[in-house]
């Protein structure tokens, strides 16, 4: 479960970037996560909360937004995203055994968006 080192790097991140800025407390952190990360968006916002216990961050609504995953086609040149399938019953699982190309079906293709974990912003109290 790497939730938990991810959840501690942004809570760093965001405790830092907030007293940089003179906060006396984080009310809000936004998050984008893309979809190929493997992060679970549930057990990260845990981790998340329990990283922040007793920090200025403490208490802080957290948002977090999936982005979509984006493959490249080797074969046709197709850029964008995957064809999905019935995914509720996992929705935290993306669809990395089938990366088919949407357009041709060739399976020579490249993830090239989706990876991402980043911090959009914050809202802090001053």
């Amino acid at each position: 479960m790497h939730e938990f080192s991810t959840a501690q790097m942004i809570i760093n991140t965001v405790i830092k970037v907030a007293e940089e800025n003179n906060a006396k407390q984080v009310t809000e952190i936004n998050l984008e996560l893309g979809e190929f990360t493997l992060l679970n968006p549930e057990y990260l916002k845990f981790g998340l909360k329990v990283v922040a216990e007793g920090t200025i961050a403490d208490r802080a609504n957290i948002n977090i937004t999936i982005k979509p995953g984006v493959i490249h086609c080797l074969e046709c040149g197709y850029e964008g995203e995957t064809k999905r399938e019935n995914l509720e019953s996992v929705p935290h699982i993306p669809q990395l055994l089938s990366l088919k190309c949407p357009m041709c079906g060739s399976n020579a293709t490249k993830i090239i968006g989706g990876r991402e974990c980043t911090v959009k912003n914050i809202q802090i109290i001053t």
